[in-house]
């Protein structure tokens, strides 16, 4: 607690970062990059793949990588909160735009998201809102999560491959 408190300072000059996380996440301060991933050999035919990069938008100092607010919110048990915020704002740009419906998105997914109550429920009802399928998401776990957890990881992955969703170990 003392390292994050220490980084948070350091970083951000945040007084509670706890409440400031929480502020960004209700004011939508969160900004969503896509970064296409490139297959190493010929990748013809393949559905383009993206990887989503979260960044929090601060006034003065511009886009804050997530190396310095993820530990904060791991810390005050908010990635799941991160997670769904993703998702949601994903599928809502996805769905204004039929060219962006012929792609795969990798969302990374944080340990406790995998047994956080509700997480695949959010997706389908985001998925059916918006009237897209599930086969637009892959959703990345870190292996180290999976191994931590194997019966989360595993009802977590047969959750959303009922959706149609991808899953991928990294």
């Amino acid at each position: 607690q003392s390292f994050v408190k220490t980084m948070t300072e350091e970083l951000t000059t945040w007084k509670n970062a706890g409440d400031r996380l929480r502020s960004a996440l209700s004011n939508d301060e969160f900004c969503l990059y896509a970064q296409e991933i490139k297959p190493v050999a010929d990748g013809k035919g393949q559905t383009p793949l993206f990887e989503l990069l979260l960044r929090l938008q601060e006034e003065e100092d511009g886009l804050m990588p997530p190396g310095a607010f993820i530990p904060i919110a791991e810390e005050y048990g908010m990635l799941p909160d991160l997670d769904r915020w993703v998702v949601k704002h994903i599928l809502g740009w996805v769905s204004r735009k039929p060219a962006r419906q012929s792609v795969i998105y990798s969302v990374n997914v944080a340990g406790p998201t995998l047994s956080s109550h509700g997480f695949a429920e959010l997706v389908a009802l985001e998925l059916k809102r918006y009237r897209l399928p599930g086969s637009l998401l892959c959703f990345e776990i870190a292996e180290a999560d999976a191994i931590a957890d194997v019966p989360a990881a595993s009802g977590f992955v047969q959750k959303l491959a009922a959706l149609g969703c991808h899953t991928a170990i990294c």
